[in-house]
C-alpha cells in the first residue's frame, strides 16, 4: 500500500492503457515507458516522513539492502529469483532516491514476459520493497528445502559464494 499512489498514478496513463490492450510486439517498449514514468516518483511528506522515521532507529553508519518482491514471485509452476531488483550496500540517506528504481523492476519486460508466458495476471503490478540491514560477510548462500532443479523433498540445496551474493 506503501507505493499505491504511484501505481494509481501509472494506471491512468496512455501507456498503462497500452500495456491492457496486449500487443506482444510492443510489449518492450511500453515496459520502458513504464519504468521511466516510475522512476519518476517522487515520495510525498507523509511516506517521506514514514520513511525517515523507520531509518532513524538504526546507526547512521548502517547499510542496507533494498529488495523488491512480489507474491507472485515464488509459486509452484513459476520462479521470480533474480528477476526483481536487489540493491545493497545502500547508505540510509539514499534509500529514498533508489526507490522508484526497485518499484520500477516489477514492470521490467522479462519479468511482464515471463507473467504472460506462465498465464499470470500482470495487473495490477503488486510488488513489496523491503529495506533490511545488510549483513557484512565474508560468504553469502541460499538454502532450499526442495530440491529446486528436480523437486525432490528428501534433497535440500545449499549454495553459497564468497561475498556479498550479488
Amino acid at each position: 500500500s506503501f507505493f499505491h499512489p504511484w501505481l494509481a498514478q501509472l494506471e491512468q496513463t496512455r501507456t498503462w492503457k497500452e500495456l491492457l490492450i496486449g500487443e506482444p510486439q510492443n510489449l518492450s517498449g511500453i515496459c520502458m515507458k513504464l519504468q521511466g514514468i516510475i522512476a519518476e516518483c517522487r515520495l510525498s511528506g507523509p511516506q517521506q516522513e514514514l520513511l525517515t522515521h523507520e531509518l532513524n532507529h538504526w546507526q547512521k553508519d548502517c547499510l542496507f539492502a533494498i529488495r523488491s518482491s512480489s507474491p507472485e514471485e515464488d509459486l509452484e509452476n513459476a520462479s521470480f529469483a533474480g528477476a526483481y531488483k536487489t540493491i545493497l550496500g545502500v547508505k540510509a540517506g539514499d534509500v529514498q532516491s533508489l526507490l522508484p528504481a526497485v518499484v520500477a523492476s516489477s514492470l521490467d519486460y522479462r519479468v511482464v514476459l515471463y507473467k504472460c508466458n506462465r498465464g499470470i495476471n500482470i495487473t495490477p503490478p503488486r510488488l513489496a520493497v523491503i529495506i533490511q540491514t545488510q549483513v557484512p560477510s565474508d560468504v553469502s548462500g541460499i538454502g532450499f528445502s526442495v530440491n529446486p532443479v528436480n523437486a525432490d523433498t528428501r534433497q535440500m540445496i545449499i549454495e553459497s559464494a564468497r561475498g556479498l551474493g550479488t
